[in-house]
């Protein structure tokens, strides 16, 4: 435990926290700007188990943000998912990686979520996150989304006992199309909220947090900084009636996760 010396002196790491990390397991959806930061620090942390899920490659363009790749992988073309696990398990060979070059979709979802503790969105689309908030709901795990853009950058946690589901929120704003156009963003804000989801994550898998739930935003534009309580709604028909509209079926997913 000498590795973790210093974490360890936190209360509600002390005792059994650290152990129930070690224990644990993360499903990490694209590992990008926020997903090299949020994963950098579960590793750290001593997550016993992490599945990084990016069927993406290296881009130069990826390279002011994206912490976890250097030069050689964008020459070479690699993969994500394998150069993230490759420098991830020079960090912390005791944390089990698991690289998987596909993206997340309803057919895939499932499986991929098999035996894991927390969802960890790191996409920049609408539509893997609304995908990602039903896979939570039917198997009855907490998640926590992230997102950023130019300066500014949020963070939710849903916790298995949430208030509100990612629908509730962003229900009217529709999908976005995953293909258009990356938006701005300055590096440190990637990084700034992968480090925050990383926090939330290690809390919850800690067992420290019970069910609380807010937005955490921040715009360094405007130098503000904010938590947002969340409403309870009551209009969203998944949280009401299960319907579980990317998965194509209605309520067996959540009687499947209450078995």
């Amino acid at each position: 435990m000498d590795r973790y010396s210093r974490q360890i002196e936190i209360q509600w790491l002390r005792g059994n926290g650290q152990k129930s990390l070690r224990s644990s397991s993360a499903l990490l959806v694209g590992c990008g700007g926020i997903g090299s930061a949020c994963a950098t620090y579960l590793v750290r942390s001593g997550v016993g188990r992490i599945r990084i899920v990016d069927d993406d490659i290296v881009n130069v363009t990826d390279l002011h943000r994206q912490i976890l790749y250097d030069e050689r992988d964008c020459q070479e073309m690699r993969s994500k998912a394998e150069a993230a696990t490759r420098r991830l398990s020079l960090a912390n060979s005791t944390v089990s990686i698991e690289a998987v070059k596909e993206r997340l979709t309803a057919e895939n979802a499932v499986k991929l979520a098999d035996g894991m503790d927390i969802l960890l969105d790191c996409s920049d689309n609408f539509e893997t996150r609304f995908l990602i908030n039903e896979l939570a709901m039917a198997k009855g795990k907490p998640w926590v989304h992230a997102a950023c853009t130019e300066l500014s950058g949020l963070v939710i946690p849903f916790p298995t006992e949430r208030k509100v589901c990612y629908r509730c929120i962003y229900e009217h704003k529709g999908y976005i199309d995953s293909s258009s156009q990356s938006a701005p963003i300055l590096g440190p804000v990637a990084g700034i909220v992968g480090a925050l989801e990383a926090a939330l994550a290690i809390r919850m898998l800690s067992g420290a947090d019970h069910g609380f739930q807010a937005i955490f935003h921040f715009d360094l534009a405007t130098n503000t900084w904010e938590i947002l309580n969340i409403a309870i709604q009551r209009r969203c028909k998944l949280c009401t009636q299960g319907n579980f509209r990317m998965f194509g079926f209605q309520d067996r997913a959540s009687h499947e996760s209450n078995a």
